[in-house]
Formats: C-alpha cells, structure tokens, sequence
C-alpha cells in the first residue's frame, strides 16, 4: 500500500524506487537488445564495406584479364563490415580446398569451407546467381560466424568472375577457401581499418590475402590493384601491358584514415586475436 502525505501527494518507499528504476532498467535493455537484433538481421553492408567489394572485384577482374602482365598487386587500407565477409566461389568441378564438390543438383553444389580461427569445417553453400561459374560474394553473417546459408542472404551479392578456376586465401601457412571476414570470426573483435590485401595470380587461379599491419604492407613492393583496375576496366578492349610499383612509396593517409574509422594508427594498433 502506497502510503499518502498530508498534502495528498504520493510517497514512494525505498523498495518502490528501487522496483521502478530496475523496471525502467530492464525496458530500455529490452529495446536495445530488440533493436541490435533487427540491425543485425537487416542491415545493408555500409558504403565503405560496398565499395571495398566493388575494389577487389575489379582489381579480381583486371587481374585475371589475359592481357595483363602483372602477377601480383596490392589493394592499401581495407575494410568490411563486421557483420558481412567476403567469400569466393569456385566454378562448377573445381573442388575446395577439402577436395569436395558437393552433389549436383543439390545445395552443397559447389560449397567452400570457411575458416574460424583453427576451425575450417563450417559449409557455406554457392548461390545460384553463380550459375555454374566462379564469383566472388559479399555475404551477411550477422552477429556470428558465416552460415551456410550467408551467401543467400537477401542483403548478400555475387559477381561471376568467368576467367577464374580456382579462388582462395593464405590462412595459418596453407592455402584456403576464400572468406575474409570483417572482424574475427571468434572473439567477434573489430578490424576497424586494416592495411589492406594482396591479390596474387597464378596462371587462372587467384589469391586474396589479408594484411594486417603498415609494416607487413611495406614488404609488398607491387602496384595497386586500383591502378590496375583502371587500365583494365570492366568492358574495355585488351591491350597487353603492365603496370609498375612506383619507385617510392607514396605518402599513404592510412593513419588518418584509421582514426576517422575509430582505429589505431601504427601498425601493432591494428591486428586481430584469433
């Protein structure tokens, strides 16, 4: 019973408060909680996630164009989403890393295996806007690790890479499927802003491989993928030619870059525990 004053105003005891603070309380974390929810099961990739897909498949594109010369380029300062990752698909009959293909006519068809930290052994099965070609996706994963079915997620794309055989990543010292996660797929931990990728060619097949420090980047005395990308654009006539590493590194604006992103600025600040 609510006790009254005098004045006729209403007087709350210190375990009606409490009571209503901790009521209020769990409300607005229930709305939280509510809205993350949907964030994370609706949400588009933002502009800079879109356009660092876009970048890497053209830079893809450039790359496997037979007229170009070049084997090896660099993309500076990388970003994804941390609720999306980039994944690439091989084409039909081109087995994973794990030597399967999956059975024809069924969902696993052409499935790659992600890799989580140790752990390589998640399925995530090809879209068919792939149809039976190689293409490189950026699929949703929400608040976790990729799903098997990501890449068909109603916010996930694919782009067919027609030339490509086989598309991997160097991961842990050994060559693995394609997926390039937004932050690490373990501890859930940001990349925020990363140094950037390294494409490497080898004959029809093409890699794509994290950097994670300034430092690593600096060993990587190749051209940018963009500059490639531009002599090579997407439709443009093939005209063999390569394009080189300038002399000196320029300038980069990577830290600034970083810190408008929310991340560090040297090297050591911006790496992922797995």
């Amino acid at each position: 019973m609510i006790p009254h004053s005098k004045k006729g105003s209403v007087e709350l005891s210190l375990e009606q408060t409490i009571g209503l603070i901790l009521a209020i309380g769990f409300i607005l974390l229930s709305i939280a909680v509510i809205v993350g929810l949907m964030k994370a099961f609706t949400s588009p990739p933002d502009q800079g996630t879109t356009k660092m897909y876009s970048r890497m498949y053209d830079a893809s594109l450039a790359m496997l164009n037979p007229a170009n010369l070049n084997d090896s380029c660099k993309i500076s300062r990388g970003y994804i989403d941390t609720d999306y990752a980039i994944v690439g698909f091989n084409p039909e009959g081109t087995p994973n890393k794990k030597g399967e293909i999956g059975t024809k006519g069924t969902e696993d068809y052409g499935l790659v295996r992600e890799t989580c930290g140790w752990f390589s052994d998640k399925p995530v099965y090809k879209p068919t806007s792939c149809f039976n070609k190689a293409c490189l996706c950026l699929c949703r994963t929400g608040t976790g690790s990729l799903g098997k079915d990501g890449c068909k997620d109603k916010q996930s794309r694919c782009m067919r890479l027609d030339a490509a055989q086989r598309l991997i990543t160097y991961f842990k010292n050994s060559d693995k499927d394609l997926v390039l996660y937004g932050k690490s797929c373990i501890l859930g931990s940001k990349h925020n802003v990363i140094a950037g990728y390294v494409i490497k060619k080898k004959g029809d097949s093409l890699s794509i491989n994290e950097v994670l420090t300034n430092e690593e980047m600096k060993q990587y005395n190749y051209p940018e993928c963009d500059d490639i990308a531009k002599s090579f654009s997407r439709g443009s006539a093939p005209v063999a030619q390569k394009v080189e590493a300038p002399k000196e590194a320029p300038k980069s604006s990577f830290c600034e870059d970083s810190k408008n992103a929310g991340g560090g600025c040297s090297g050591t600040q911006i790496k992922v525990s797995t």
